[in-house]
């Protein structure tokens, strides 16, 4: 949400406010306990060398200075709004209830899921960033005329 949210992330600003991209995002897929995060960008070829830079960057920011409280608090305002929208409605809250007996055998009522929202730290996430390394990735890119 912070780094590559498609609106109001750091990849948002950097990237397609500046008309550097048309799109920028970053998701995560669990993968069945693998995990994986991607990005994805959408520029015009000839902007793909400053992509790279900006999001080397952007990583390595990251990785020095980590995230701020004030972006926490945003994330997890969006990410609150998102979770209560979506269960207002039945389908949005059997698909939580299926993946969370199917994945961690457990119920998880919605009340659980706001606290554990709430629960979230900024030094857990700087924590976690420093595991992870963001900055060390595997790029691929396709288009015409891409350097090489």
């Amino acid at each position: 949400m912070i780094v590559g949210d498609d609106v109001g992330s750091r990849y948002y600003w950097a990237l397609v406010d500046k008309a550097i991209a048309e799109t920028a995002s970053m998701q995560f897929g669990a993968m069945d306990g693998t995990g994986v995060f991607y990005t994805y960008v959408q520029s015009n070829p000839a902007h793909a060398a400053q992509v790279r830079l900006i999001i080397k960057a952007l990583f390595a920011d990251l990785e020095r200075q980590g995230i701020t409280a004030e972006e926490l608090t945003k994330a997890k305002n969006k990410t609150l709004s998102a979770l209560v929208i979506k269960n207002e409605l039945p389908m949005g809250r059997l698909v939580d209830l299926g993946f969370n007996w199917t994945y961690l055998g457990q119920y998880r009522s919605v009340a659980e899921d706001v606290d554990a929202i709430k629960a979230v730290t900024v030094e857990g996430i700087n924590d976690l960033i420093r595991q992870l390394s963001p900055g060390v990735f595997t790029e691929f890119a396709m288009g015409p005329g891409l350097p090489t």
